[in-house]
């Protein structure tokens, strides 16, 4: 009998410890899962304006904002660009992902803004990297942190030469337009 009642005993413990933690405490709910499928993220090269996306998952109600940084990658980043989407809405129920964009030098939309950067901006050629942080309003001590890829995530071409560059190329030019009209003609 002894026996029996401390084994319910444990049994009904653990089941409220269990109720308590799945069912009963919001607390233990995430608000927003992490980022996830962040392109561009493969090195490629990418225009002086490229598109980000992101997808973000939410488990629950909740209103999510959502921070995109773009910055140069190498030994001593700059944060070239913040977007900031103060209030993405998330449905209640079984969980639901929404997928977000965020293009370089776009115009912001409802509750989006620049921290860093502005309307019409474009990078300048280089290496750059990108990340998302989504903070949800539920639990706002909840933020969660992506990157797209450690290193590179995309490459933008086409930085102006530098003057030494037109400089010589100006002085090649000029040089086969001298071989030219000094070559003999023949008839």
């Amino acid at each position: 009998m002894k026996n029996s009642l401390l084994f319910f005993l444990r049994g009904l413990f653990s089941f409220c410890l269990l109720a308590s933690c799945f069912f009963l405490l919001p607390s233990g709910a995430f608000a927003a899962a992490t980022p996830s499928d962040l392109v561009p993220n493969d090195g490629g090269t990418a225009s002086s304006t490229p598109t980000h996306s992101v997808t973000i998952t939410s488990s629950i109600e909740d209103d999510v904002q959502v921070n995109f940084q773009i910055y140069t990658a190498g030994a001593s980043p700059d944060l070239v660009a913040q977007y900031i989407c103060t209030s993405t809405h998330f449905l209640a129920g079984a969980p639901n992902a929404q997928t977000l964009t965020f293009q370089v030098g776009q115009t912001p939309t409802g509750t989006c803004y620049y921290k860093v950067g502005q309307v019409g901006q474009t990078l300048s050629g280089g290496n750059y990297n990108w990340s998302v942080i989504a903070n949800g309003s539920v639990d706002p001590g909840e933020e969660v942190f992506a990157v797209a890829i450690p290193g590179v995530a995309y490459v933008v071409s086409g930085a102006v030469p530098e003057f030494s560059t037109w400089l010589l190329l100006i002085t090649v030019m000029l040089g086969f337009g001298i071989v030219y009209k000094l070559q003999p003609k023949f008839s």
